[in-house]
């Protein structure tokens, strides 16, 4: 990788394979949570991003893969469609895979899907990722782990998603005092005369 400018990643003469599910330089973003930085950072191995929302933007012009170590990332994402995102790397390790069931966790705030998805024609793929909405805590909200809006297509292998607790509905207005009875209606047509037999 060369790197013209902080921050920028340019791309290697190497052919990258999109089924592959290892690290490889050139074919990816690379972002720690404990070893990257968005400033300094060049999302390569070794000079990770530390953001998702980071690493996702530089892929995105790319359509490439983002490599992402299997820590903890408290920010919500919004995927493009064609983007992959492969968690469950050991980042201290040379970039292996981790310890088979550990994955990259996205855990998002109050309010806020821990993923969304884009509407794209290309499907978006995640491998080894956990997605964790936190609880609602503004009345009647909810806790959604992840949003796939209409138009949106997306693969997921290994991931798990959990959702919080909603929040209960405000309580309605007290009812208004007074009796409850209905307002009087018109008067009936005076009947007419009976007949009599003669």
């Amino acid at each position: 990788v060369q790197e013209r400018a902080v921050g920028v990643v340019e791309p290697f003469s190497v052919a990258c394979d999109e089924a592959s599910e290892d690290a490889r330089d050139g074919c990816g973003v690379f972002v720690s949570a404990s070893l990257g930085s968005d400033e300094e950072g060049a999302g390569t191995s070794e000079r990770p991003f530390r953001t998702l929302v980071k690493a996702l933007a530089a892929a995105k012009d790319r359509h490439r893969t983002v490599y992402a170590c299997a820590e903890r990332f408290d920010e919500a994402i919004v995927v493009a469609g064609g983007t992959r995102l492969l968690g469950g790397f050991a980042c201290a390790d040379d970039w292996a895979r981790a310890t088979p069931g550990k994955r990259t966790e996205v855990r998002s705030g109050p309010g806020i899907p821990a993923l969304r998805v884009e509407p794209s024609a290309r499907a978006a793929r995640f491998v080894d990722v956990l997605f964790q909405a936190a609880d609602a805590v503004d009345p009647g909200g909810s806790s959604i782990a992840a949003l796939l809006p209409d138009g949106s297509m997306a693969s997921f292998l290994r991931c798990q998603f959990v959702a919080g607790r909603g929040m209960r509905g405000r309580d309605g207005q007290a009812l208004s005092a007074g009796p409850l009875v209905a307002s009087s209606g018109p008067h009936g047509l005076t009947g007419a005369s009976a007949c009599s037999a003669p």
